[in-house]
């Protein structure tokens, strides 16, 4: 879907005294392709009326400027109330969405001095719309997905006993960085041994000895679109018996959860219940501790989120995660993921060397 045309889908919703002001970066991009060069520092806002688009923006960011689209430099709190408040009165709008979830204390007071009922964002609207990806974020999505695989292969080859998680992150790093993506797709994970239970580890100083279970979990980043994948494996020749009966175990939870991602009109809750019910069976229900994935695209975690109650529908062109994991407390864990793509009621794992229909 072209820019324009997301704008006019997400106007659609708007009634005629309703405006919404958009602060979230990746809202923005993804709504009028503003390019932010610091996400964590606040550049721009976008104002959506039913009938007008306005991107506030500072005076120094480069603007790829369209027909569809005003432009209005400088969001410094006194200018941006004042802008808005004329931009509202023209238009008679009454109501102001806003994301309460990402605005500041200083915004929100000066957003408050405005003649409009000022009410909460809910994302509904554009959640639903982005799970949809349309043809050139699925092409920059499949790129992603085959450098992480691409840097996987090279990485696995240059491990060793002595390396520790730090340095195993930072060649994981180089290796995806010579391979094209802009910057990791979220902070790495690198976890030897009983760190790898540990489910958003950070990389220490701990060396790889050998016999050892290893975690890597990591995404590429092509055009601000993410990948994300992972990697479980037993260094050494001798593995735990354990450890290899539950690597079973969730490759038959994942393989389940495809199989449910291939099925007419599926829900989020079903791949979960999928998956959840073959490590419940296992014995191993209380060790699967997080949900069995979620979308992704700008955000490494976009809807739906795919967990036991949400009853989303999961659409063509979604791009999701399937990622069960077992984690047992001071010994090891296990998880697989991929990144994969519904298409026309057929499944591509994203995150293989080459895309790869399942």
């Amino acid at each position: 879907m072209k820019i324009e045309a997301r704008l006019k889908a997400f106007q659609n919703n708007l009634d005629s005294q309703t405006a919404v002001l958009f602060s979230k970066p990746t809202d923005i991009s993804y709504l009028v392709d503003f390019g932010f060069l610091v996400p964590e520092e606040r550049e721009a806002f976008l104002l959506i009326t039913k009938t007008q688009v306005t991107l506030f923006h500072h005076s120094f960011s480069p603007i790829k400027k369209t027909s569809f689209c005003q432009y209005v430099a400088g969001i410094s709190l006194e200018q941006l109330t004042k802008s808005l408040d004329q931009k509202l009165k023209d238009q008679s709008d009454t109501r102001l969405l806003i994301d309460k979830n990402d605005l500041v204390v200083t915004e929100w007071e000066a957003l408050q001095t405005l003649p409009v009922k000022l009410d909460k964002l809910t994302h509904d609207w554009l959640n639903q719309q982005k799970m949809s990806k349309d043809e050139e974020e699925i092409e920059k999505m499949v790129t992603a997905g085959k450098i992480s695989a691409q840097t996987f292969e090279k990485l696995k080859r240059k491990i060793k006993i002595g390396l520790t998680e730090i340095e195993v992150a930072e060649l994981l790093k180089e290796i995806l960085r010579k391979l094209g993506s802009q910057q990791e797709a979220f902070p790495t994970i690198v976890a030897f041994g009983e760190n790898t239970a540990l489910l958003h580890h950070q990389p220490t100083n701990k060396k790889l000895e050998n016999n050892q279970a290893i975690l890597i979990d990591f995404g590429a980043t092509v055009s601000n679109y993410r990948s994300d994948m992972t990697r479980s494996w037993w260094f050494g020749p001798n593995p735990d018996l354990e450890y290899l009966q539950i690597s079973k175990t969730i490759n038959a939870a994942y393989l389940a959860g495809v199989k449910a991602l291939q099925s007419p009109e599926v829900t989020a809750a079903k791949i979960d219940q999928a998956t959840r019910s073959i490590i419940n069976q296992a014995g191993y229900g209380q060790y699967f501790i997080h949900t069995t994935g979620h979308g992704l695209g700008l955000d490494i975690h976009e809807s739906p989120s795919i967990y036991l109650t949400n009853k989303t529908l999961i659409p063509n062109n979604c791009v999701i995660t399937i990622e069960p994991g077992i984690y047992l407390p001071g010994k090891f864990g296990i998880r697989y993921e991929n990144t994969l793509l519904l298409k026309d009621a057929q499944v591509f794992c994203l995150t293989e060397s080459k895309l790869k229909m399942i």
